[in-house]
């Protein structure tokens, strides 16, 4: 079985009747709708059971190589859901803008965005670009609150990255919390990181974030 991205939607400036390819997608907690992201700078939600494009954002100005829904898309909840591009932005969007402006961009890499992830929390999102750094950003200020750069842990390139939990099997000094982010590298390693640990020890004496 196979599902026709682009299927039965029409927007001024979106190809349509071109030639694409997927390079990311995400389905939604309940199934239902599955989010791609596209080598000509789209993203689409696709209806899975109609088999047919709801919403469709001209996304970038490169290929959309990451997406992730806002909360996992969990219980159905496919409203919000970020994008990460070639163009080296991470941008947030709302299916019920249409295809509308993006409701917030996240500018920090300086090389083109490979992966991103999203803590399901309404506070953190999760990025890695091909500048070799892994960055948290803050989704009320829309500023990343702690790089993690190459060099820091890894001794090659990260290849990927994601949010998640730590089991509490692991013997560990770090602070105890649900809190961690994980980074694959070529030197064939994976790295955990408590995520409250960075970010507090990138904190100045005012309780800004550096």
């Amino acid at each position: 079985e196979s599902l026709e991205i682009g299927r039965g939607f029409e927007a001024p400036g979106l190809e349509t009747d071109g030639v694409f390819g997927v390079w990311s997608c995400r389905w939604s907690g309940d199934g239902g709708k599955l989010l791609c992201g596209t080598s000509d700078a789209a993203a689409c939600v696709h209806d899975v059971v109609a088999d047919r494009t709801i919403v469709r954002h001209k996304a970038h100005d490169g290929d959309v190589n990451a997406v992730a829904w806002a909360n996992g898309g969990s219980t159905g909840d496919a409203r919000v859901y970020y994008t990460g591009s070639d163009d080296c932005t991470v941008k947030a969007w709302d299916v019920r803008v249409g295809a509308g402006a993006p409701i917030g961009v996240f500018i920090g890499h300086t090389e083109g965005v490979c992966h991103i992830d999203s803590r399901d929390d309404g506070r953190h999102l999760l990025s890695n670009g091909k500048d070799q750094t892994v960055r948290v950003w803050d989704l009320v200020s829309y500023k990343s609150s702690v790089c993690v750069a190459l060099g820091v842990g890894h001794t090659e390139a990260i290849g990927a990255v994601c949010f998640g939990k730590r089991p509490s099997t692991y013997n560990h000094r770090s602070s105890h919390t649900s809190a961690w982010l994980f980074t694959g590298s070529k030197d064939k390693t994976l790295k955990s990181w408590d995520l409250g640990a960075i970010i507090r020890s990138r904190k100045n004496v005012d309780g800004s974030l550096t």
